[in-house]
């Protein structure tokens, strides 16, 4: 049966309202779903009744999935559901209590990134100086390392995916506003802001001011290519990457006589976690810097 013109036109604008990776997630594991229906020869029935899901939950477990990774898949289903306005019967109890069950029985593994310590980024500051081309770089390297730690970013908040299409979702030059004692940085989009309301967020002046943020993004704006685009550019205003960061990072730990591959580029998130828990920090200071809509902070405190 045909699909009404305006019918097909409100599902595209549902469907608009997620975010394009989760729109593209969601999409994927929905063909998942129709591919192991078919292996299993299962009847094509929409909503998806809850014995499938209960066998497509078993099948995922038997995959060594997690708890948390089937999760999604239900999202996927759920949001599906209810766009079409058919029953979500990924809230039957019975499917909520196998995710709990599997919850318990198979505990979250443990995040084993370290976290980056104010005293290892004095000591990565100072290896970027032996590692970038020039003293450009070193200045843009540093102020990015700063920016991640002290503000607690993700790094697709800060670093582009890529240097001729970097999006508009990473910091960009109009976004920094410099004081005398504090840099404002407007996030426009996170993770936990999908529709762009935005924040500000502000990273104060350090007493060491070899690791001071304020300092740092001061000594690179000074010398950088400016115009609109990302905040973080290389001198001919090309976008600092984060394969290019990451690089970069790997390189100094290296250095360091430390194991590149026990950290990431979430170690400065973790880190900031980690360093304002040792301080007394408040829960809800801790939220305050990074975790600005999410109270999962403390899975990043080590």
């Amino acid at each position: 049966m045909a699909v009404e013109p305006w019918l097909s036109t409100a599902q595209d604008m549902i469907w608009a309202s997620l975010a394009d990776a989760t729109r593209v997630s969601y999409a994927r594991k929905i063909q998942e779903v129709l591919v192991f229906r078919r292996q299993q020869r299962l009847e094509d029935a929409w909503p998806l009744p809850v014995a499938h899901l209960m066998r497509f939950i078993i099948a995922l477990r038997d995959r060594d999935l997690s708890a948390r990774s089937i999760a999604v898949y239900l999202a996927a289903l759920s949001f599906q559901a209810r766009a079409l306005g058919w029953v979500d019967n990924t809230a039957d109890f019975r499917v909520r209590r196998m995710l709990e069950g599997l919850k318990r029985s198979c505990p979250r593994p443990f995040d084993a990134r370290r976290p980056v310590t104010p005293v290892m980024m004095q000591a990565l500051c100072a290896e970027f100086g032996l590692l970038c081309t020039s003293p450009y770089e070193m200045v843009l390297f540093k102020a990015c390392c700063l920016v991640l730690f002290f503000g607690a970013f993700r790094p697709s908040e800060v670093l582009s995916v890529s240097k001729f299409n970097p999006g508009d979702r990473v910091l960009r030059w109009g976004d920094c506003q410099v004081g005398p004692n504090r840099v404002s940085l407007f996030l426009r989009h996170s993770k936990t802001d999908q529709r762009g309301r935005g924040q500000w967020v502000h990273l104060q002046k350090a007493a060491n001011g070899k690791i001071c943020p304020v300092r740092a993004v001061v000594a690179y704006r000074w010398g950088a290519p400016q115009g609109a685009g990302p905040l973080f550019r290389h001198e001919n205003a090309l976008p600092l990457t984060v394969y290019q960061f990451r690089a970069v990072f790997h390189a100094a730990l290296q250095r360091l006589g430390v194991v590149p591959g026990l950290f990431g580029l979430h170690s400065f998130r973790i880190g900031a976690a980690s360093t304002a828990a040792r301080l007394g920090f408040s829960s809800g200071a801790i939220q305050r810097i990074g975790w600005r809509r999410s109270g999962a902070f403390w899975y990043y405190v080590r």
